[in-house]
């Protein structure tokens, strides 16, 4: 696992981390055939008038492309680094043929109301 953090880690070195980024909501391949689990590394940022003591959690919505079933990722809460950037590792099944996802998180705020899904970067895959 430890190639797929320095891959981040080069993949979020290269933007500009003070600018939130745009994400295209496009479709991304995360599992090659045959395989059955995938650990999936995310990343994002969130607009500049929330606080992080604002949240209270990140929930994840993660669709296959062909047919649009939904996996269940576990709601979590996950603090930025020093840049803004939040990361975390999710694990998607797998199939006989490859499958693309959609990956989207969205936060709850403290007061228990929630944000909007956005599309995040898709870092890294392993199986």
């Amino acid at each position: 696992m430890d190639d797929g953090f320095f891959i981040m880690e080069d993949t979020m070195e290269n933007h500009d981390m003070d600018k939130a980024a745009i994400v295209p909501n496009a479709p991304r391949r995360l599992s090659q055939a045959g395989q059955s689990r995938y650990t999936i590394i995310l990343a994002w940022q969130i607009p500049d008038n929330i606080r992080p003591d604002q949240i209270a959690a990140h929930t994840f919505r993660v669709t296959a492309v062909a047919g649009g079933q939904g996996q269940f990722v576990p709601a979590t809460r996950v603090q930025p680094d020093h840049r803004g950037w939040y990361r975390h590792e999710i694990g998607v099944s797998g199939a006989a043929q490859p499958v693309y996802f959609n990956v989207q998180v969205r936060t709850q705020a403290v007061n228990g109301q929630y944000g909007p899904f956005c599309p995040v970067v898709v870092c890294n895959t392993s199986s």
